[in-house]
């Protein structure tokens, strides 16, 4: 059998370091209980997406919510009726 995973090859990373590693690796739980860890790249290394730019969009006036009120109104006209209220 690991004759086998060795028959797999190795995974060469794509960063400057350029780390090989085995593809298939068969690890006991006697090894695992020993602490013996998998060999695999290092966390920096793993990449899968580029990071995407920030976003430089147009700035907006952000409008003011006006519950009840009509649009012509301000909202410190409002009139509350207590009849209205949404409890």
């Amino acid at each position: 059998m690991r004759k086998e995973a060795a028959e797999a090859g190795f995974f060469q990373t794509k960063t400057v370091s350029a780390t090989k590693h085995p593809r298939l690796q068969i690890l006991t739980i006697e090894e695992l209980l020993n602490g013996k860890k998998i060999d695999m790249p290092a966390a920096q290394d793993i990449r899968s997406f580029k990071q995407a730019p920030k976003a430089k969009g147009k700035k907006t006036k952000q409008h003011e919510l006006t519950f009840g009120a009509s649009p012509d109104k301000k909202s410190d006209e409002v009139e509350l009726n207590p009849d209205d209220t949404p409890f």
